[in-house]
């Protein structure tokens, strides 16, 4: 389900933990948003916006986050395990205690300075031109 920037903007007040499984936020502005321990397990962020948002205890759990920014994002302590994250920015991103068991990255994807995605469990997709 694709939500209008209404709902979502009205989703975003309910108390959290937010529930958004498998929801369709691709190309969502969510900048800033505050979802700590939010529920977004298979939820397509594709292209979405999350700078500076909290995600703090998030699960995200085979999330599709390609493309995504999530520069300077809270993901401590959140889920990612088997997410998507090719081509995504997680730059400046506060990953303490992230679990990115399974999840996939690719040479495109920023990380912050210094944090090694395959010491976490993350597996780098080769591109081979196919």
């Amino acid at each position: 389900m694709q939500f209008t920037m209404e709902q979502l903007n009205s989703l975003l007040k309910l108390p959290s933990p937010i529930n958004l499984a498998n929801a369709d936020l691709s190309g969502a502005d969510l900048g800033g948003a505050d979802l700590p321990g939010a529920f977004l397990i298979g939820a397509d962020l594709s292209g979405a916006t999350l700078t500076k948002a909290n995600l703090s205890n998030a699960l995200l759990w085979g999330a599709l986050l390609i493309e995504s920014n999530l520069s300077e994002a809270n993901l401590s302590g959140a889920g990612l395990e088997r997410s998507d994250l090719r081509k995504a920015n997680l730059s400046g991103a506060e990953l303490k205690g992230v679990v990115l068991k399974g999840a996939k990255y690719d040479k495109n994807t920023k990380w912050p300075d210094g944090f090694d995605p395959a010491a976490d469990g993350a597996i780098l997709i080769e591109d081979f031109g196919v």
